[in-house]
């Protein structure tokens, strides 16, 4: 049976199975935090205002496809909300997180900015869609975490469209 929710994971069959785990979640929240680390590490010897570079980055990342991916989930998540279905919202949490992890992985980008921009809004997301995956109710303290990790992702990612567009994208 496909999820509630419309939208791309509404075919897919058994997706409610792929739920993770805390321990998955785990895993995840560690492995966004050493890349986090590594792009610090990372983002010192990379140029600044590299704007061809930064071209040639999100083509090769799907850039476009990916940021499309993750506000779909998030129209997935609010319609879920909306039509007050826990199970089909914590599900469209679950893609939102894998999402926004495999987003991370595309990461540092020839722009020091842009890569910490990203960076914040993509663990922003993999933290709100864990808080909602892990949320027993609509009003919960775990739901209203997602909330405002969401609002603060979404900003972040209009944040990093603005440079992405200074910089030729």
């Amino acid at each position: 049976m496909g999820a509630l929710v419309p939208g791309k994971h509404e075919a897919t069959p058994g997706w409610r199975s792929a739920r993770l785990s805390a321990t998955s979640w785990r895993s995840l929240a560690v492995g966004v935090a050493l890349v986090g680390t590594a792009l610090g590490a990372t983002s010192c010897s990379v140029a600044a205002d590299n704007a061809s570079g930064v071209k040639s980055w999100a083509s090769q990342a799907s850039y476009g496809s990916s940021t499309t991916l993750l506000k779909q989930d998030l129209q997935e998540i609010s319609t879920g909300i909306r039509l007050k279905k826990l199970l089909a919202t914590k599900t469209a949490c679950d893609g939102l997180g894998a999402d926004a992890g495999t987003a991370v992985g595309q990461l540092p980008t020839p722009d020091t900015r842009f890569t910490n921009e990203l960076s914040a809004a993509y663990n922003d997301l993999v933290n709100a869609a864990q808080s909602c995956s892990t949320a027993s109710s609509f009003s919960s303290s775990a739901f209203r975490r997602y909330r405002s990790g969401a609002a603060a992702a979404s900003r972040l990612l209009a944040q990093a469209a603005r440079r992405f567009s200074e910089l030729g994208g």
